[in-house]
């Protein structure tokens, strides 16, 4: 498998969430209550799968090997990506801060809620972008012996991941949360009434 494509994989995922965060903000603008262990799931995933996996193998891998193609850093599509993934590291602190609160203050709820559509927003264009421009350029300039040295490393890093088990918890919370904010709908008749969810 090529890195571009492990990436783009990586983003169905990342979409999955971002839907998920959406339907949040939703529920939040109609004044429903969001129980914040279910934000607190789902920013600890952009934290640590988005950021620290997928952003961290396109900023120390991918990235590096375009700019040794070639392509500039500065006024080029891997200046506009790493400053896009900057954005989101500000828009996902203020999620993160937020989240505890969602069910104890308004302006908790309503600064979560506004960066979490800007977050879904940011990301959603920043993943079209990936997958039909960077990629697609990144499979036709780097060299084959780069690809394979970023297979290389990309498969050390699945590696590393997968014995560690530091990504399962927070897949397994996409897929859960889910079921609870994609699956059916959110309020009253999606979430039990005492704010618990229904798994650990």
């Amino acid at each position: 498998m090529r890195p571009t494509e492990l990436l783009i994989e990586e983003h169905e995922q990342i979409t999955k969430a971002l839907a998920i965060l959406r339907s949040m903000a939703e529920a939040i603008e109609r004044r429903e209550i969001v129980p914040p262990e279910a934000a607190e799931r789902l920013v600890g995933f952009f934290t640590s799968f988005v950021d620290q996996h997928h952003h961290w193998k396109e900023e120390q891998l991918l990235f590096p090997a375009l700019v040794e193609a070639g392509l500039p850093v500065e006024n080029g599509p891997v200046g506009v990506m790493l400053h896009e993934h900057d954005v989101g590291r500000r828009l996902v602190h203020v999620l993160r801060e937020t989240a505890p609160d969602l069910d104890r203050t308004e302006d908790a709820a309503g600064h979560f809620a506004v960066a979490a559509f800007r977050y879904a927003d940011l990301l959603e264009n920043h993943i079209h972008k990936e997958n039909g421009i960077l990629f697609r350029l990144a499979d036709q300039v780097l060299e084959p012996e780069q690809t394979f040295e970023l297979q290389k490393a990309f498969q050390e890093l699945e590696r590393e991941a997968a014995a560690s088990r530091r990504n399962v918890q927070h897949l397994r919370a996409v897929e859960e949360l889910a079921q609870i904010f994609l699956d059916r709908p959110v309020g009253a008749a999606g979430l039990p009434e005492t704010g618990e969810l229904p798994f650990p």
